[in-house]
């Protein structure tokens, strides 16, 4: 599969190609407690996707995905397929020494999740 320079999006805005993704099923966990006061946990497998996603971005970008992370929902666009859920980014963390590149505040690698409603 040929990918295009913006194969991802989040609410029509094309986003650089991840350094790393992952797509897995989500899992639903429910924790009840037995008669004898132990702990049941059942988990459930869904068959709606959570994607992770590693990216090096300028600070700039960095805040529209933070502001993405706000939002309630938001519409991913992956491989021509349509997927409505929340983006939440994890973690970013100041590449070292890249605050040297001009016209940015630094370069981010940032992780970031996104689960499907």
């Amino acid at each position: 599969m040929a990918l295009g320079r913006f194969y991802l999006s989040i609410d029509s805005l094309g986003l650089p190609n991840p350094t790393q993704m992952s797509e897995a099923p989500g899992l639903v966990e429910e924790v009840n407690a037995s008669e004898a006061g132990t702990d049941l946990v059942t988990v459930v497998r869904s068959s709606k996707p959570v994607f992770s996603f590693t990216w090096q971005v300028d600070s700039k970008l960095l805040d529209t995905l933070k502001e993405f992370g706000e939002q309630n929902q938001c519409t991913l666009v992956f491989r021509n397929k349509s997927y409505v859920g929340r983006f939440r980014v994890e973690s970013d963390k100041l590449v070292e020494r890249s605050y040297l590149t001009e016209g940015t505040d630094g370069l981010y690698e940032v992780t970031a999740t996104f689960t499907t409603k």
